[in-house]
């Protein structure tokens, strides 16, 4: 690699960057550097390489690089661009590897298509400041905020936006500071965004960022930075000294809410005390904007109808008054237009609330069942809780599954004989390690037995072939029972009718559990606690799984892999994958599947995994607890996102 081209900005590409990155194409260049797009021969991705061009004292420089490096690759953002990794190169030269965006930058943007649309405008700023109101929190600065360090993507009327370079500028900062560089037009950042005390050289805090945002806000609504002048002091100067001028001014645009106008002109007040008190502020703001500007535009249409009728009704009014009666047609204006007009909107607004009201608890009463909506219904029987009774009625597990379970409270051995009475079709829940091979025979002998729930039990081969006898059980659940093997498994897996298994905490291996993909009709599985699985053996269980509906992984030592396989079944609506070694990848997968509840619980994906998700058009539930790389910020930008229900459990 010519790292004397890169730094004399010669348009040479490296072929390959620390034997691992392979460059495919430049993609620019700047005052801190070159950045190119690569391959990664270990992640097998594209990504974004900046290659820092040699800034002072070459070990302090690395000392501090790696510092910085490190503390931006610990942050996650739905709109950052993420650190993966960094370095120096066999010659120094310091380089920062990132997340590839497949987009252009601002700056970009509007040089080729000029300013953007107000909502596309005010959706990028909302992005923007959400990430940097995130970053705040963790203490760091950007200081270096500009159009060319927000990379966009735009699909129709969506957009999306993404910061670069945290770190790179303070890294900077640092060596011209300490090695007292003072050549001609050096300077700390970017002149057309630069806060006045920063251009000044005095201490910055967060409200510096928040001047430099203001600075790209107005450059995206007018196509022009506030302040524009032949040299780099002049520019300074102005951002000191000289207000910005009025948007009418600027661009002939009559669409910018009076409150957006403000809000920007906040945020480039010369003296920081005057500016939003911190992004946080600003986020909400631009919220409520966004609101207004929304509800402005679904009004729109009918607002132009209603001054169209009055335009109408008062083109007669000199006729009305010229006949001397201008009292009786006020009046009757008034009694033909304000009656209707009172009425429509008063029930349209009752209606309209109602119709929220009634869809959200809907949405809260069906988000759970509607995943297995397609299982066999039957009418549930009422509670029966009369202690005299041996056996008693409760409220399914399964939606459609009747469940018997033995009373408690009975101090006898139970007769099982006395599950002839129910003349309902139900399984049996509270089978345990007290009862014998015995008590399973009469169990199974019971016409309207089609399901067994097994707790700790010492059932084993044998007795997993005396179940397989019963031909017409469409449930089984083991939990903390066995050992099994393959055999045994082997003989459930000739059960014709079975919809629900469970075999949780049942010491499987890949091996055995390769029996259960003869399974043909199964709508639910649980394996959960199983420590000897692996990818392999779940992608085999589940190949040719097409009618599974829920598929319960929970502490089972997957990755990603499985997670493909699993995205591919065409039923599959709930997923739990609780404690689990997937990633992002995993959730990339998942965006293509039909899952509509799923369960993350302590897992490693972050906000960009979400980010991935969001393309989900099916997703309705989702459980993010204890996920430490998934912050409020990218949580709340994804249920924004697709309406997804974030919930703390999902059952």
């Amino acid at each position: 690699m010519n790292i004397g081209e890169i730094n004399a900005g010669g348009d040479s590409a490296p072929g390959t960057i620390v034997d691992r990155y392979e460059v495919t194409a430049k993609l620019g260049e700047g005052g801190m550097g070159v950045v190119y797009k690569a391959w990664d021969t270990v992640l097998n991705q594209d990504v974004s390489i900046k290659l820092l061009k040699n800034i002072g004292n070459l070990e302090e420089s690395a000392i501090r690089f790696q510092r910085e490096a490190k503390a931006a690759s610990h942050l996650t953002h739905a709109n950052l661009a993420t650190v993966l990794d960094f370095g120096a190169t066999e010659d120094g030269t310091l380089y920062m590897v990132s997340k590839f965006i497949d987009g252009q930058t601002l700056s970009q943007r509007l040089r080729k298509e000029g300013a953007l649309p107000l909502e596309k405008a005010i959706s990028v700023f909302l992005q923007v400041a959400d990430c940097m109101d995130y970053i705040h929190g963790k203490g760091i600065l950007h200081r270096d905020l500009k159009s060319g360090n927000i990379i966009v993507r735009e699909d129709g009327e969506e957009i999306e936006a993404h910061v670069l370079d945290f770190g790179i500028a303070k890294l900077l900062e640092e060596h011209i500071l300490e090695d007292n560089v003072t050549s001609a037009g050096t300077v700390l950042g970017s002149p057309m965004y630069m806060s006045p005390e920063q251009g000044l050289g005095k201490a910055v805090d967060f409200r510096s960022d928040i001047y430099s945002l203001g600075c790209l806000f107005y450059e995206s609504i007018t196509g022009s930075t506030p302040f524009n002048a032949d040299t780099i002091f002049d520019v300074i100067k102005m951002h000191a000294e000289i207000q910005p001028s009025p948007f009418s001014t600027v661009i002939d645009r009559d669409d910018i809410p009076e409150e957006l106008e403000k809000l920007i002109y906040q945020m480039l007040k010369k003296k920081p005390e005057e500016r939003p008190e911190s992004m946080k502020q600003v986020v909400s703001k631009l919220e409520q904007i966004s609101g207004d500007v929304k509800q402005k535009k679904m009004f729109k249409g009918k607002s132009s109808a209603r001054d169209n009728l009055f335009a109408s009704l008062f083109a007669a009014q000199d006729n009305a008054f010229t006949g001397g009666k201008a009292w009786l047609y006020i009046t009757l204006v008034a009694f033909l237009i304000g009656t209707p007009m009172i009425y429509f909107y008063t029930h349209n607004t009752q209606t309209k609330l109602h119709q929220k009201e009634a869809e959200m608890i809907e949405r809260v009463k069906k988000a759970k069942i509607d995943v297995r909506a397609d299982l066999p219904t039957k009418e549930m029987m009422k509670v029966d809780e009369d202690p005299r009774n041996q056996f008693l009625n409760y409220e399914s597990l399964h939606p459609g599954y009747c469940r018997v379970h033995r009373n408690e409270g009975w101090k006898d051995k139970y007769d099982y004989g006395r599950l002839k009475d129910f003349d309902f079709d139900f399984y049996l829940s509270g089978f345990d390690r007290e009862e014998s091979k015995e008590d399973l025979k009469k169990i199974l002998s019971i016409e309207h037995l089609i399901g067994l729930n097994c707790y700790e039990t010492n059932l084993d081969d044998s007795d997993l072939k005396t179940i397989a006898g019963k031909k017409n059980l469409r449930l089984l659940e083991f939990t903390r029972a066995g050992p099994f093997t393959k055999a045994g498994l082997a003989s459930l897996a000739t059960l014709p009718k079975l919809e629900i298994l469970s075999l949780s905490e049942c010491n499987l291996d890949d091996d055995c559990i390769t029996e259960l993909s003869k399974l043909k009709n199964l709508k639910s599985l649980d394996i959960d606690y199983n420590k000897a699985l692996s990818d392999k053996g779940v992608e085999s269980l589940l190949r040719n799984k097409s009618k599974i509906v829920s598929l319960s992984l929970k502490n089972v030592p997957i990755s990603d892999e499985a997670i493909k396989s699993a995205s591919k079944l065409p039923e599959l609506k709930e997923l739990r994958l609780n404690n689990t070694a997937i990633t992002d990848k995993a959730m990339k997968y998942l965006a293509d599947s039909k899952v509509q509840s799923l369960d993350i619980y302590g897992t490693r994906v972050s906000d960009i995994g979400l980010k991935y998700l969001s393309k989900s058009k099916s997703i309705k539930l989702i459980c993010v607890n204890q996920c430490p790389l998934i912050t409020k910020y990218g949580l709340r930008s994804f249920t924004q996102k697709t309406g997804c229900q974030s919930v703390a459990v999902i059952y």
